[in-house]
């Protein structure tokens, strides 16, 4: 199955296909990777079960890209999907690091969560957006 692993200063969210349910190809609430998702920073880690639209990871590839090439301005970005199982946070400073947050949750309504931060070096970004779309592309095809 396809996987990701996005390493992010001492955090790492690793993304695990499990299905690709499609009904139109590439059509919002029609095209749906369903992902186990792995949040491991430190010593402490959680897992949860992710349903995320490809077009959704294509469009955080492509915000990670726009807030490095928008360097130094102070750019960021925030990505909350339809379902919010996995919630990222970043915005560069003037140095160009950039200052990150995460939460994963379980469930929606009266789950556990696992929340953080982490710091990393803008030129991280990129090779993180390179990761997401091999995902994307590597799940799209392997559901073909």
């Amino acid at each position: 199955m396809p996987r990701v692993t996005l390493h992010l200063g001492h955090v790492a969210i690793e993304l695990v296909l499990e299905s690709h349910d499609v009904e139109v190809a590439g059509s919002p609430y029609l095209d749906w990777f369903r992902c186990r998702v792995r949040v491991i920073d430190g010593e402490f880690s959680g897992v949860a079960q992710w349903n995320v639209m490809p077009a959704e990871l294509n469009r955080l590839a492509t915000d990670l890209v726009r807030i490095h090439d928008a360097y130094p301005r102070q750019e960021g970005l925030a990505f909350e999907p339809v379902e919010p199982n996995l919630k990222l946070s970043l915005a560069v400073d003037t140095r160009g690091q950039v200052e990150g947050t995460y939460e994963l949750v379980r469930t929606f309504v009266d789950s556990p969560s696992l929340r953080g931060s982490f710091t990393i070096e803008q030129s991280v970004l990129p090779v993180a957006a390179a990761a997401i779309r091999e995902f994307v592309a590597a799940a799209t095809s392997h559901a073909a």
